[in-house]
């Protein structure tokens, strides 16, 4: 149901709208403009900006995204009282808008309107094909079971949503923390380490594997842990957490006060492994190449950055942001918040190819790299549905037979 919705990857840019002829009656100009703002973190001028597009445009075809994304704006704020009549009214023109719901419920979540969030969540499947965006729907579930004091199912929506998202580490805390605390410590094991895989700098994740090894009696790998718990711990000065400064203190402080450290006030980001240079080098070739074929030119490979590149279409000049992906079959893609932003800086905003099927094990470029075009866009428009300022993740679509 609204496939189209939940297997957007990437859309061109709509650049007009029938019937405007001037670029500041354009609501495409102002929804730019604040989602510049939004992406500088001036979220007063960006909710500033989409009042005045909802204002002068209430006949506007994709109004219920302004909406949307007003009402994200405001969640962003810690301010869900204020977002969550946005997302009424998101709903009011599509009541099959399933992230509408999730975000909502997320809302209800803040405010401690525990059944709220539950209903939302389960509207939002009803209308809904699950897809990895789905992984926050479940997180959100689970978190509002825990706080209704219900565990087990808690837990039960946070396994749903790692089989989704196999990779998200706030699943994967909230899953090691239940495990350790249900006395099921190498199944928490086994999720502190895939968590540590994506992102090995958190200091509270490293203290857990330290509990963990311990508890399950194997000292001198929870001596080593402790050790790198304190040096995450130190280099750490956004997260940090009082650490015990032996094993033996920590071993004291798990038999007088429980296992497990507290959950964090916030998910934590999701990471993606940097490109290689030679990954880099190879995804640029493929994609000028592709590029050349579609009839672009494009210049030469240049020196250094091979992050865009710069091309021409019937006089036009764009820019295009190469994103490789090592495996061929691929589901999806990442985009760091860093490059979203440059991307959405220039104007229009710049495109996006995304080359999977990159050998990382490759140390030189080759004549004749392996790996395809799975998706490409000459202007990018961001999905609302995933405007966060933690995570960018997008579904690819399947590779043909």
């Amino acid at each position: 149901m609204l496939e189209k919705w939940t297997t957007l990857v990437i859309a061109i840019a709509a650049l007009g709208i029938a019937g405007c002829t001037n670029a500041e009656d354009n609501p495409m100009v102002g929804r730019h403009k604040a989602l510049i703002a939004y992406q500088e973190g001036d979220y007063e001028r960006a909710i500033k900006l989409r009042e005045e597009v909802i204002e002068k445009h209430a006949d506007y075809p994709f109004l219920w995204e302004v909406l949307y994304e007003q009402g994200v704006a405001y969640l962003d704020m810690d301010q869900p009282e204020k977002a969550i009549p946005y997302f009424d009214r998101t709903i009011e023109i599509d009541p099959e808008y399933n992230f509408a719901y999730i975000r909502r419920a997320e809302c209800y979540d803040m405010l401690g309107n525990y059944e709220a969030a539950l209903a939302d969540g389960n509207k939002a499947l009803e209308v809904s094909q699950i897809s990895s965006e789905f992984a926050d729907l479940f997180l959100t579930r689970g978190n509002a079971y825990s706080q209704n004091g219900e565990y087990e199912m808690a837990a039960q929506n946070w396994e749903v949503g790692l089989k989704i998202a196999p990779g998200m580490v706030p699943l994967l805390y909230r899953l090691s923390d239940f495990y350790l605390r249900n006395d099921r410590v190498e199944e928490a094991l086994k999720m502190i380490d895939r968590s540590l895989e994506v992102e090995n700098q958190n200091p509270e994740v490293n203290l857990m594997r330290t509990i963990a090894l311990a508890r399950l009696d194997r000292l001198e790998e929870a001596e080593e842990a402790l050790k790198r718990t304190q040096k995450v711990n130190k280099e750490n000065q956004d997260n940090h957490i009082e650490v015990p400064a032996s094993l033996q203190e920590l071993m004291q402080n798990m038999r007088g006060a429980g296992t497990s450290v507290e959950a964090p006030p916030a998910p934590m980001p999701f990471t993606e492994i940097a490109d290689s240079q030679s990954q880099q080098e190879q995804a640029y070739e493929v994609s000028r190449k592709y590029l050349i074929s579609q009839g672009y030119e494009c210049e030469e490979k240049p020196e250094g950055d091979l992050q865009f590149i710069s091309c021409k279409l019937d006089d036009q000049s764009y820019s295009i942001r190469v994103k490789s992906v090592a495996d061929a079959q691929a589901d999806s893609f990442g985009l760091t918040d860093a490059e979203l932003e440059e991307m959405m800086q220039q104007s229009p905003p710049a495109g996006l190819i995304v080359v999977t099927g990159i050998d990382t094990a490759t140390n030189q470029s080759q004549p004749n790299p392996a790996g395809r075009v799975a998706a490409f866009t000459k202007s990018w428009r961001p999905d609302p549905t995933r405007l966060s300022p933690i995570a960018y993740r997008y579904p690819l679509p399947k590779a043909e037979e």
